[in-house]
């Protein structure tokens, strides 16, 4: 409805849209705009979308970007309202909200009773307490070279949740090259500099999966310094031609957590 709606004037949200977009908004500021969920157009314009296009013109991506921007949303969080600032401004959740149906169905669990027990959603995944055997979860962090699914390393979990965000999957050919689904919002191009994932340790996964794609944006240099700055645990994997194994790069909050290589090659 939001997105269907034309109107410039303050949009009444539910309180769950209200409190995803209250953190979109946030982890757009600590990424100094890497992560921007009004990245609709751009993403529908490079064919990642509900429809399938042809390759974008430039022209067309333009006219994508210039619809881009968290700075065009107004969100006011005690009136729960938001106000757009143009219209075709287009909103897609889909790096946060994931997440944030983990925490919401984890949470549901908890009021159950239950204390022990993972959620898990298209890779992102939330653990409390402890697994069958009386320890922290195990949780496999996937090679990201695209080919079998195998586990490059995993990380012990115990009350936190993990988000990965990654280029090796989801991708298509464009004027035969390999475009691949995650779009830097800031020059609306698909990321391109051969980062193979980031995974993200926090407390909520809806800031987890947020975080891990504003990291993925940015890459391994500038990502790991934000990470490492904001102390957010982190793994940064990164596939070198010619090399058999990903280079890993972690911050010092992931070390902490045990992470081990469970397949190397």
């Amino acid at each position: 409805k939001l997105n269907a709606s034309e109107s410039l004037k303050d949009t009444q949200l539910s309180k769950e849209l209200s409190d995803v977009l209250k953190e979109a908004v946030r982890v757009h500021t600590l990424s100094n705009g890497a992560f921007d969920v009004t990245i609709g157009p751009l993403v529908n314009a490079w064919g990642f979308g509900p429809k399938m296009v042809t390759p974008p013109s430039d022209a067309v991506l333009a006219a994508a970007k210039a619809k881009v921007g968290t700075d065009k949303l107004s969100l006011n969080v005690t009136q729960r309202t938001l106000t757009r600032a143009q219209k075709g401004l287009y909103i897609d959740l889909s790096a946060i909200a994931k997440g944030y149906a983990v925490d919401i169905i984890g949470e549901a669990i908890e009021a159950l009773g239950f204390e022990h027990y993972l959620v898990e959603i298209g890779g992102e995944v939330r653990a409390r307490g402890l697994n069958p055997q009386g320890r922290p979860w195990a949780i496999g962090i996937e090679r990201p070279d695209g080919g079998a699914q195998d586990v490059f390393e995993s990380v012990p979990l115990n009350d936190m949740s993990i988000a990965t965000s990654g280029n090796y999957r989801n991708v298509r050919m464009v004027d035969g090259k390999v475009v691949t689904h995650i779009l830097d919002p800031r020059s609306g191009e698909p990321v391109s500099h051969g980062l193979g994932s980031v995974s993200v340790v926090m407390s909520s996964c809806m800031e987890a999966d947020g975080v891990a794609t504003a990291l993925y944006v940015l890459g391994a240099k500038e990502g790991h310094a934000l990470a490492e700055r904001e102390g957010i645990a982190a793994l940064f994997l990164t596939k070198r031609a010619g090399q058999a194994s990903p280079e890993r790069l972690t911050t010092t909050a992931y070390e902490r957590l045990g992470g081990r290589e469970d397949n190397p090659k």
